[in-house]
C-alpha cells in the first residue's frame, strides 16, 4: 500500500506550480506578478490534496482538472486580453515537465 503524506504532497506540488506559472510569465513575456503566481501556486497544491479526498475524486477527471487549470491561469495573470494563449502556453509548459 502506498503512502501519501498530505503535507509533502502540498509544498511539492505548490513549488512544481508556482515555476511552471513563472516559466509561464517570462515565455509570454507577461509582466511578473510574484504574489499572484505564489496565490494560485497555494491553490494547486491543495488542488493536488484534496483530489485524494474520495468525496472529491471529480475534481480528477478531466473537466475537473480543465476548471482548476483555468482557474490557476486567471488567478495568476488576471484579466488580459492575451488570456487564452497564456492559458495554452500554461498547458504546454506543465505538459512538457
Amino acid at each position: 500500500m502506498t503512502v501519501i503524506y498530505a503535507d509533502n504532497l502540498f509544498l511539492i506540488n505548490t513549488l512544481i506550480d508556482y515555476l511552471l506559472l513563472l516559466i509561464t510569465g517570462r515565455l509570454s513575456g507577461f509582466p511578473l506578478q510574484r504574489k499572484r503566481y505564489f496565490f494560485a501556486a497555494l491553490l494547486g497544491g491543495f488542488y493536488a490534496v484534496v483530489v485524494w479526498i474520495p468525496s472529491m475524486m471529480f475534481l480528477g477527471t478531466i473537466p475537473g482538472k480543465t476548471l482548476i487549470w483555468i482557474l490557476l491561469a486567471r488567478i495568476a495573470f488576471g484579466k488580459t486580453p492575451h488570456f487564452i494563449k497564456i492559458t495554452l502556453l500554461l498547458g504546454l509548459v506543465s505538459s512538457t515537465l
